[in-house]
């Protein structure tokens, strides 16, 4: 287990390694503790049946296609410079070395995407508590929140996996045209054009408007990976190895 804390206080090795684990423990139990309520308020619940979507059959992924050098080498180059606790090379030095690292990487890549298996040494993170804003207490670990670094070959491998998986996600006409985040040319802004657009125009055709804004506690934290890995396989046509790379990038991960 890798723990790292932010805090700059003079305790002993010991007192250290204590707190880390405590705010590992916290974290912890604080995603489990939002799952079960999510899962007996889902169980409690009335039925809703939803209207089916215009849903696209779409064609089958069943494995990645294979990177090139050249390909590797312009994403290596576009990387910010800073570097993560479990970098073997500092990020400059790969940079500036990138067309004797480029063909590994590539290899790598490619044997990863085949095989459909993301490397297990590449799913460590060192994590570091940061407080949420200024003015919370310091002493509180719920004034945290968790950030993990990853090492930047595995910040490569996804970033290759992506450039493969979203252009053929984007083609399947089921990916939701109101998403705004990760996506080129979409932003926050966009997403609020949309909004205000839809107010003005209701206005105009003197309709009431509503606006319900949801904000959902560590959102990204508590996706069920087989909920999504469901939806992947059935919206979108994805099988096989490709698949198999995306829920073994989600499984087995440890800090």
């Amino acid at each position: 287990m890798v723990h790292t804390c932010n805090r700059s206080c003079s305790t002993s090795p010991r007192d250290a390694a204590k707190l880390c684990d405590g705010f590992c423990q916290f974290f912890k139990d604080k995603l489990e503790k939002i799952a079960d309520t999510v899962a007996t308020r889902l169980s409690n619940a009335p039925g809703y049946h939803q209207q089916a979507s215009k849903r696209q059959e779409p064609r089958l992924l069943d494995e990645l296609a294979l990177v090139t050098v050249d390909e590797v080498v312009k994403l290596v180059r576009s990387l910010p410079s800073k570097s993560s606790p479990d970098d073997d090379m500092p990020t400059t030095m790969l940079k500036s070395n990138v067309d004797v690292m480029a063909p590994l990487i590539t290899r790598l890549a490619n044997m990863s995407f085949s095989y459909g298996v993301f490397p297990s040494s590449l799913k460590q993170g060192p994590v570091t508590p940061l407080l949420k804003k200024p003015g919370l207490d310091q002493f509180d670990m719920a004034s945290y929140r968790p950030i993990t670094n990853l090492s930047t070959m595995s910040k490569i491998l996804k970033k290759l996996a992506l450039q493969l998986l979203q252009p053929y996600m984007m083609s399947t006409g089921n990916f939701s045209e109101f998403q705004s985040v990760y996506r080129a040319g979409h932003s926050t802004e966009t997403a609020l054009l949309k909004v205000i657009n839809d107010v003005i125009t209701s206005t105009c055709d003197r309709l009431t408007t509503v606006l319900l804004s949801l904000d959902i506690s560590a959102a990204f934290d508590t996706i069920d990976h087989n909920i999504l890995l469901d939806c992947i396989s059935s919206d979108f046509g994805i099988s096989g190895s490709a698949l198999g790379l995306l829920l073994s990038f989600v499984t087995g991960r440890y800090q």
